[in-house]
């Protein structure tokens, strides 16, 4: 009994009954006892089964296994190129190196082969350079933060101490902007920047002064682009960081007048304070001494007065007795 193959039939124990034959793609084969392909090895090499769906590993990739394979004399090898095939690599071209001397003027005569711009000693001097310079914009940027001070923050500093120390920091902010124009200087003045125009008759060696984005042409008529235009566009960034931490200076330098001046107002103004805490403490101090070396007040004459009161009180109370009695006298005698 004949059955085609499916979905169902990919149970791991189909129950197929003993003598049934399982056809696909034109292939049969006949089981005994165990349903195909849990066969024995016996029982596999009774039929023509192809090789391929002897060793798969499971029912799937048995069914997915092709059946027909081409003749071994009409298999394709797997593509694995040869290394004869391989294009040979480019060798770079020989070429001068672009630094220049200690000097800043005369150029390195020693020539490499290679695709950088420098030989191998300038190439090492041109690490360092851009690695100090990096390193003190590292540490400039780091310094920023609490070196670059506002006008409001300046007037808001009341304490002589917090004014010193914003001195230490705005110094040290200044100080790492001048090691890194040093730095940067330094760098340029051994590997400057390219000029525009690059002359034709270099033979690929190109211009000491040009462009970083300069055409290079080399002996074999191939033109390439300089690499150096598209990591330091011109170089226009150093230029322009220059004219940045020239700005940056000058403003740290007015900083630290402003700082200097509000540190004087503030030391004035505490002695201004101290001063007149001192004069109160002095009069109260004085003040019992002060009273008791005073002479005091002449009092005589109030005295004089006083007593110019009483006698004259005295007086007409005398005369007034006097007089009534005198009057009593007159009266007694004309009655």
């Amino acid at each position: 009994m004949a059955c085609t193959l499916s979905a169902a039939s990919r149970h791991p124990f189909p129950p197929t009954a003993p003598g049934r034959t399982l056809r696909r793609r034109g292939l049969s084969a006949t089981t005994t006892h165990l349903p195909w392909p849990y066969r024995t090895q016996a029982e596999s090499t009774a039929f023509p089964i192809h090789p391929a769906l002897l060793k798969a590993d499971d029912l799937t990739s048995t069914l997915d296994a092709p059946v027909n394979p081409p003749p071994p004399h009409k298999q394709q090898p797997p593509p694995h190129p040869h290394p004869t095939m391989a294009p040979p690599p480019r060798a770079p071209r020989r070429k001068a190196c672009e630094a220049l001397l200690p000097d800043g003027t005369t150029p390195c005569s020693a020539t490499f082969r290679g695709w950088g711009r420098y030989c191998a000693a300038h190439l090492e001097e041109h690490a360092r350079l851009a690695g100090r310079y990096k390193d003190a914009a590292a540490r400039a940027e780091r310094l920023r933060a609490k070196g670059a001070l506002g006008e409001k923050q300046v007037r808001a500093m009341v304490l002589e101490s917090v004014v010193g120390r914003a001195l230490q920091r705005v110094r040290a902010y200044r100080d790492a902007l001048g090691e890194e124009r040093a730095a940067r200087e330094a760098y340029l003045r051994r590997f400057p920047v390219r000029a525009q125009g690059a002359g034709a008759g270099d033979e690929g060696v190109g211009s000491r002064a040009g462009s970083p984005g300069s055409v290079q042409s080399d002996s074999g008529g191939e033109r390439r682009e300089s690499s150096r235009g598209s990591r330091f566009a011109g170089d226009e960034r150093h230029e322009q960081r220059l004219a940045a931490l020239t700005e940056l200076q000058a403003g740290c330098d007015v900083l630290i007048e402003q700082l200097e001046r509000r540190r004087e107002e503030i030391v004035a103004a505490v002695q201004q304070r101290r001063a007149g805490r001192e004069a109160v403490q002095g009069d109260s101090e004085r003040q019992p001494l002060l009273a008791g070396g005073t002479p005091r007040p002449r009092t005589g004459r109030a005295w004089h007065i006083a007593l110019f009161v009483v006698l004259l009180v005295i007086v007409l109370t005398l005369f007034m007795l006097y007089a009534l009695g005198h009057i009593g006298t007159l009266n007694h005698a004309h009655s």
